[in-house]
């Protein structure tokens, strides 16, 4: 057990380093881009960093069962309400399928989630487990939506490169969570719970790298941020304007002119 417990920390610790740094990285951006960028990352990764703290002091340091099972769901429900932040950050940019569409049909589970804690309980594990369907969806989506909009031809390369890290990284988390569970510890092995942190860590790295070897995640965004494009001739005369802008008001575009 002690093995895992120091694996387990040290999980915990990895993913606290990744949101500090991606809040660092934020940090340098305006708020209004910083949004749709790093910040989505940081409420997923810090409700991943604290459900893992609660799975951690429930299995090793809990021995009443009832007990376990609040604080292993006051940890699930965490990072539960973390993710659904970062999609709901994520759709107020893009449109999948429709508006908000990932963002409704988590919300409709979470209800359902919450009434399953209250009348039973000892399931919150694995309905909580669940919504990484949901997510993995979401993530393919959001992920797809910015290749086809943000990399130009020339970057495709590096964009191939750079999903591959984040993808693996990400796989390799859900596996290792999943191993992890109750439930494939008591059909399986213990040795489950241990190959799964490996994964965890091996995936945390992936991620480091993939957000450390990239810009930042909101200059993807700039082409939402433009509000208006001139052309200039060099001798400074005005040759053409194209605003991005939706309204503008009429001594806006007076000086504009």
């Amino acid at each position: 057990m002690e093995p895992m417990l120091i694996l387990e920390w040290l999980l915990f610790f990895l993913f606290l380093e990744l949101s500090i740094f991606l809040l660092i990285k934020s940090k340098r951006n305006e708020r209004k881009i910083r949004m749709v960028g790093e910040t989505g990352y940081i409420f997923l990764f810090i409700g991943y960093t604290f459900m893992w703290m609660f799975i951690i002091i429930a299995d090793y340091y809990i021995a009443s069962e009832f007990i376990r099972l609040i604080v292993l769901n006051i940890g699930f429900s965490i990072e539960v309400i973390l993710a659904f932040v970062f999609i709901l950050l994520v759709e107020r940019k893009y449109i999948f399928v429709r508006k908000f569409f990932f963002s409704s049909i988590y919300f409709i589970l979470f209800i359902i989630y919450i009434f399953i804690l209250i009348f039973q309980i000892s399931l919150g594990a694995f309905v909580s487990s669940l919504f990484w369907l949901l997510f993995i969806a979401f993530i393919s989506f959001y992920w797809k939506n910015l290749y086809r909009t943000y990399y130009v031809k020339i970057e495709v390369k590096k964009f191939q490169s750079d999903i591959i890290k984040f993808s693996l990284g990400i796989i390799l988390v859900f596996i290792g969570y999943i191993f992890t569970t109750r439930f494939i510890v008591d059909q399986f092995s213990l040795i489950y719970r241990l190959i799964g942190d490996l994964l965890q860590i091996l995936g945390s790295f992936l991620l480091f790298f993939f957000f450390g070897s990239i810009s930042s995640l909101s200059e993807l965004f700039w082409k939402s941020e433009i509000d208006i494009i001139y052309i200039i001739h060099k001798s400074g005369l005005l040759i053409t304007q194209k605003s991005f802008q939706k309204e503008k008001d009429y001594v806006q575009k007076s000086i504009d002119s």
